[in-house]
């Protein structure tokens, strides 16, 4: 361990692994926590940024590069049928048609006519970089083939993750004057790169699960206010005592107005959430107000956004392409003079002017705060676990469990799916095929576990060009069929293994239908007096009742439930509020749970038995950074306590509707992008899984109380 030029405690390698016959050390980026380069033995080099890793030089950094950049507008799938005119060419070929590096080089900084430039984002090495991959044999990527991750060794580095909550190594953190800091995160990261993540408590003390026995690099996440520390080879052997944790103060950036501004360096920068990003930017209530329910409803993080610089022109086409066409598919024609079109257009109006200002080619860093406060309390009472993925580019949706204890997964771009053994770290993963025939196989949207017949459902969302498809994977086997897309986006699963999903009727009223799981045939269907098509179909515990919220934005007032007993459909609507209900389940009480876009968790009250049909409560969590953060999903444990990621903030809520007790947990890293939540029942406190769409990794929520 070494005290770096910038200030804070680094280390020369923090693991190994290989890749074909070379093997690769990551070592520490000496003034970017957040930067990792890895180095093989042979002199070549990558870099890990965040959960992607690079290389320093060459096509195979331009390929990150081209996918987190170019992509979104140059695959395959996307020109199918794209009505925006903002998805351009495939880019196999851009080298011969330009000629010349330097003409490539001077399309890709000044752009075109529906075109970002890239000349206030791309330095002159990102530049040359991604047009070496252009150049290349290997350009360009599609979603068929997503690279494998080297930071995923759990097949070759055998190492048990354990399910205990205590009884492991334990320590003190404190500043150098002896006070001791409470919610403070301690972390040990194992030769197989799974990291397990405690707290400490009132006193300083924290306590790790009993863990196997062996050398682990421990480390605090996210120190922020505090500089960086990290120690590798600890020797860590069942209750055993470590040494004390110093931390040290990051110095107040100059002038100080107020105790807790810190310097906009990429060291502190790489720790802020979405909602801290959006909340230290200068601008007005209606200018963030749209910018968070335009942009920020769920399928994009606000930092992701931030951590770019583009001229207004380029704002404004990034924010239309965003706004008329899904992640990664075809766009939609945008009619200005219709009423919806003036609205999208009025919010893109807004946003680029804003973005330009905050984030454009002139805009300056000021000095920048995290919330100021951690964890607490109940707070601290809890043990977090991180699991690598295989590959890159999965961007990972959902996430359902199996009566083995297997958490499956699908991604949002990419045909793989597959499950995580939580015992030992491993994947298996199941290739899906191409949609019989319709386009390239974009991604998946939800996922579902049919333990009793056997089942893996997985359904295909917006993003998917041309004719969708509906998966079936029979899990001891791993067969896959494919049915025509009766259900698609998120369908529900009945205990009986049946599917619920929607569609519009012969009469064009919407309707709820029942799917046989072995023909994938409507058996039933009950018609919707006047509701839209819902974002979610929840179903209850007895499969009795069927629910569903808004459309998936945040501007929707309304939820139903269906009670398939007699076939009634009971709306409810907040027309005082929008809520917009988006993904959830029921409690076991019957009643139907959303998180909401608008940024409540939404309760769907169910007393249908008592003669009172249904009404909506709206539940504020008492959260950092609110009204900057919001609720993808929300789901109940068995106990009747509500779980959801807090959007665009760092951690997750546990609420309790019959105390009003909420606790929130925060997440090793500043992300909680949950697109959907499994619940472990079987376990006392029940436990939490979900995958982090931006760090791209699955992660586990254990409370001890």
């Amino acid at each position: 361990m070494r005290r770096s030029p910038c200030g804070f405690v680094t280390t020369r390698r923090t693991g190994l692994w290989r890749d074909g016959d070379d093997q690769f050390q990551m070592v520490r980026d000496v003034c970017r926590p957040d930067v990792c380069v890895v180095r093989s033995r042979a002199g070549a080099a990558r870099i890990r940024f965040g959960n992607n890793e690079l290389a320093t030089s060459g096509p195979p950094r331009g390929e990150t590069i081209y996918f987190y950049k170019c992509w979104m507008c140059h695959n395959t799938g996307a020109r199918q049928g794209d009505e925006s005119g903002l998805v351009g060419p495939s880019l196999q070929n851009v080298a011969g048609r330009l000629k010349t590096d330097e003409a490539l080089a001077a399309k890709i900084r000044a752009g075109g006519p529906r075109m970002p430039a890239f000349r206030h984002t791309f330095s002159d090495a990102d530049v040359a970089d991604l047009i070496s991959y252009l150049k290349s044999a290997t350009c360009c990527y599609e979603t068929d083939q997503a690279p494998k991750s080297p930071h995923y060794n759990a097949d070759t580095t055998p190492w048990p993750v354990s399910t205990a909550v205590k009884g492991g190594a334990r320590g003190l953190v404190r500043l150098a004057s002896g006070r001791p800091l409470e919610g403070v995160k301690v972390q040990l990261i194992a030769p197989n790169h799974v990291r397990t993540t405690v707290f400490t408590d009132v006193e300083g003390r924290y306590e790790f699960p009993r863990l196997q026995a062996g050398s682990y690099t421990l480390r605090i996440p996210t120190p922020m206010p505090f500089k960086a520390y990290m120690r590798e080879g600890v020797s860590i052997r069942e209750a055993m005592p470590l040494e004390d944790i110093v931390l040290e103060l990051i110095p107040s950036a100059e002038p100080v107005m107020l105790r807790g501004g810190l310097p906009p360096t990429s060291e502190v920068m790489s720790q802020l959430s979405g909602a801290e990003w959006l909340w230290n930017l200068p601008g007005t209530a209606e200018e963030k107000t749209t910018f968070a329910k335009s942009c920020g409803i769920g399928c994009h993080s606000y930092e992701m956004i931030f951590r770019n610089r583009y001229d207004e022109r380029s704002w404004r086409l990034i924010v239309e392409r965003m706004k008329t066409g899904a992640q990664g598919g075809p766009g939609r024609a945008m009619d200005p003079d219709s009423e919806a079109g003036s609205v999208v257009k009025g919010e893109i109006d807004v946003v680029a002017r804003w973005l330009a200002k905050v984030r454009g080619p002139d805009s300056k860093d000021a000095p920048v705060r995290g919330w100021s406060s951690r964890p607490t309390g109940l707070a601290t009472r809890v043990v977090m676990t991180e699991y690598e993925v295989n590959r890159r580019f999965l961007n990972l949706h959902d996430v359902c469990g199996d009566a083995k204890g297997n958490i499956w997964f699908n991604s949002w771009h990419a045909p793989y799916v597959g499950y995580l053994d939580p015992r030992t770290g491993t994947i298996k993963e199941y290739k899906l095929p191409a949609v019989e025939g319709g386009g390239p196989f974009v991604g998946a949207h939800a996922c579902r576990v049919d333990d009793k017949r056997g089942y893996l459902w997985i359904s295909q969302g917006p993003s998917q060009p041309g004719r969708r498809a509906l998966y079936r994977l029979t899990m001891a086997t791993g067969e896959i069929k494919q049915f025509p897309p009766v259900a698609a986006v998120n369908f529900g699963i009945a205990p009986d293994g049946f599917l619920w999903y929607g569609r519009t009727g012969q009469d064009g009223k919407q309707e709820t239908v029942r799917i046989d799981p072995e023909t994938a045939q409507v058996v039933r269907a009950y018609p919707r007096p006047t509701t839209p098509h819902p974002y979610q179909h929840a179903v209850s515990d007895d499969g009795r009742f069927i629910a569903g919220g808004g459309a998936g934005t945040a501007a929707t007032n309304y939820g139903w439930i269906l009670d398939s007993k007699t076939g009634k459909v009971y709306e409810t609507y907040t027309d005082e509020q929008d809520s917009g209900a988006a993904r959830g389940g029921f409690d076991p009480f019957g009643n139907a749970w959303f998180g909401g876009r608008g940024g409540p968790l939404v309760q769907l009250v169910n007393e249908i038995d008592k003669g009172k049909g249904v009404y909506t409560r709206l539940h504020w969590p008492p959260t950092p950074l609110f009204p900057y953060s919001d609720f993808y999903t929300a789901t109940a444990d068995r106990n009747g306590e509500v779980w959801g990621g807090v959007m665009h903030g760092r951690g997750f809520v546990r609420f309790n509707p019959k105390t009003g007790r909420w606790v929130v947990y925060e997440n090793p890293e500043p992300s909680a992008l949950n697109r959907f939540q499994w619940i472990d029942n079987s376990t006392t406190p029940p436990t939490i899984w979900y995958p982090d769409f931006l760090t791209q990794m699955f992660v586990r929520i254990q409370p001890l109380e």
